[in-house]
């Protein structure tokens, strides 16, 4: 794998990645992946992601609720660099929670494409 990352010039994770594609894991091994690494996107997100675009986009609407909760803290505290670390909303709660059980349903079988 070094030989060929030295040779693509491509990072040994996307390699790595690229191989497993290839091997052809199902939608539940990438998804338990995912789940199992506390929703890091670099393990198995990006591709759950493309495999299920409505999970892409329950993930991009809690970001982006996200995004603006903080905007709004940063303008109520403008002489703050930076915005704590804030709870959820009741709303981005829902929006979490529900991406959790989809990700749990397709890791455990119970959807899939």
């Amino acid at each position: 794998m070094d030989d060929a990352e030295e040779l693509t010039g491509v990072s040994r994770r996307t390699l790595s990645t690229a191989v497993r594609n290839e091997m052809g894991r199902s939608d539940a091994e990438v998804a338990a992946e995912y789940r199992d690494s506390g929703h890091d996107l670099h393990y198995g997100g990006e591709e759950l992601h493309r495999r299920y675009p409505q999970l892409a986009g329950l993930h991009t609407a809690l970001r982006l609720l996200v995004e603006a909760e903080e905007e709004r803290w940063q303008a109520a505290h403008p002489d703050q660099a930076f915005a704590p670390l804030l709870e959820f909303t009741d709303e981005q709660l829902v929006l979490r929670r529900e991406y959790e059980r989809w990700v749990d349903a397709i890791a455990e079988g119970r959807i899939s494409r």
